[in-house]
C-alpha cells in the first residue's frame, strides 16, 4: 500500500496516527465484545446442557415413580377384589350359621317331646340349644367381619383414588419436563454464538485495515 500523494509528512503522520488509534481501539473493543458476548453465550450453553442433563434425570425419576404407582395400584386392586370376595363369603357363612341356629332351635323344640312322662331326648335338646347359641354367635361375628371388610374396601378405594390422582400429577410433570423447548433454545444459542463470532470477525477487518494503513502512513512519514 502506497502513501497518498499531495499530503505533507506532518499530515501523513497525523492521519497515520489517527488510523492506528482507530484500528487499535476497534480491535480492542471487538476483542472485549468477543470475550463478553461469545463467552457469555458459551456459559449459557454449558448451563443449558447441565440443566438438560438434570431434566433428563428428573424425567427418568418421574417415569420410575409412575411405574411404581401403577404397580401399587394393581396390587391394591387385587387386595380390593380379595377383600370383596372375603366379605361376600363372610355374609354367606353368616347366613348359613343363622339358618343352622334356626334349625337347632327347631330340633331343640322337637326333642322336648314327652313319652309316658319321660323326655328321652332332653339331653339332645340341651346340645341342640348350645349349638344354636354358638351358631348365632358365629353368625354375628361373621356379619361384623363382613361390615369391617366393607369399610376396608371403602378405605382401599379411597387410597386407589389418591393413587390415581398422584399418577395424573406425575404424568403432568412428565409432560411439562418432556418438551423439546430447551433443546431448541440451546440450538438457537449455539447458532447465535456462531453468528456473533462471524459478525465480530467481519467488523474486525476494517479495524485491521485501518491499523495497517496507519502504520504504513507513519512509516512513510519518517
Amino acid at each position: 500500500m502506497t502513501a497518498p500523494s499531495g499530503l505533507s509528512r506532518r499530515d501523513r503522520r497525523r492521519l497515520g496516527m489517527g488510523l492506528v488509534v482507530y484500528g487499535a481501539l476497534g480491535l480492542l473493543l471487538l476483542l472485549l465484545t468477543a470475550y463478553l458476548v461469545a463467552g457469555s453465550l458459551g456459559a449459557i450453553i454449558d448451563l443449558g446442557a447441565t440443566i438438560d442433563r438434570q431434566r433428563s434425570a428428573l424425567i427418568a425419576s418421574l417415569d420410575a415413580t409412575s411405574a411404581t404407582l401403577a404397580d401399587v395400584d394393581r396390587a391394591t386392586a387385587n387386595v380390593t377384589d380379595n377383600v370383596r370376595s372375603g366379605a361376600s363369603a363372610a355374609r354367606d357363612a353368616a347366613s348359613l350359621t343363622t339358618d343352622l341356629a334356626s334349625a337347632m332351635d327347631e330340633l331343640q323344640a322337637a326333642s322336648g317331646v314327652s313319652f309316658l312322662g319321660n323326655r328321652p331326648f332332653a339331653a339332645l335338646g340341651d346340645r341342640f340349644a348350645e349349638v344354636g347359641t354358638r351358631a348365632r354367635a358365629v353368625s354375628t361375628s361373621l356379619g361384623n367381619l363382613a361390615t369391617t371388610m366393607d369399610r376396608d374396601i371403602e378405605a382401599i378405594d379411597s387410597t386407589r383414588a389418591s393413587l390415581t390422582a398422584a399418577r395424573n400429577e406425575v404424568a403432568n410433570l412428565r409432560e411439562l419436563l418432556g418438551g423439546g423447548t430447551l433443546s431448541a433454545q440451546l440450538g438457537a444459542f449455539a447458532l447465535a454464538r456462531v453468528i456473533v463470532v462471524g459478525l465480530l470477525v467481519w467488523l474486525a477487518v476494517p479495524a485491521a485495515v485501518s491499523l495497517a494503513a496507519g502504520w504504513l502512513l507513519l512509516r512513510s512519514a519518517r
